[in-house]
């Protein structure tokens, strides 16, 4: 069985719908024109009854674009999300800066446990491989400070199990 979205499904339901309730407006409509033709059968006086088919046709076009049920399917085949998104707030230096010291600001054994190593083991790290190429960008976007990348490498390593996903990363250093 193909995999389908939520979306997809609610649009595909309301279809059926839509056509179920086009289908029964035409059979009555169809019911309806079978009576006149009988009527016309009847009376030959009044076999002169014509129905003008394309102001008929375009009675049954109005409705359909009018139905709130078409309006609501065309609305939810235009657009890709049945909710809003959330927009994705941009990186501040400050923040960074802001998170970096507040995670220093843990005390020893906390900081242990979260980075797996003491503040003097992570700082001498630092100052050894601050320097380095790698950290030098050349294009594209800014990397985030090298401390940050830092705590959240070291923060992963440490993880095992359901605690190591991304989303926990992401969820803990506000990153993606």
């Amino acid at each position: 069985m193909p995999n389908t979205t939520l979306r997809h499904d609610l649009i595909e339901n309301l279809q059926e719908n839509h056509n179920k309730n086009l289908e029964e407006e035409a059979k009555e409509l169809i019911e309806t024109l079978q009576a006149i033709n009988e009527l016309n059968s009847l009376n030959d006086s009044t076999k002169n009854i014509q129905i003008d088919t394309k102001r008929l046709e375009d009675i049954l076009n109005k409705a359909i674009t009018e139905d709130s049920d078409n309006r609501r399917l065309e609305e939810l085949e235009s657009t890709r999300y049945m909710l809003p998104r959330d927009s994705y707030s941009r990186r501040s230096i400050a923040d960074d800066i802001a998170f970096e010291e507040e995670f220093f600001e843990k005390f020893e054994v906390e900081f242990r446990r979260s980075v797996r190593m003491s503040k003097a083991c992570f700082l001498a790290l630092y100052e050894e491989i601050k320097d380095d190429e790698i950290f030098d960008v050349k294009a594209g976007p800014a990397q985030k400070s090298i401390k940050f990348q830092m705590l959240v490498a070291l923060t992963r390593f440490g993880l095992y199990g359901n605690g190591a996903t991304n989303k926990v990363l992401g969820n803990n250093f506000h990153i993606s």
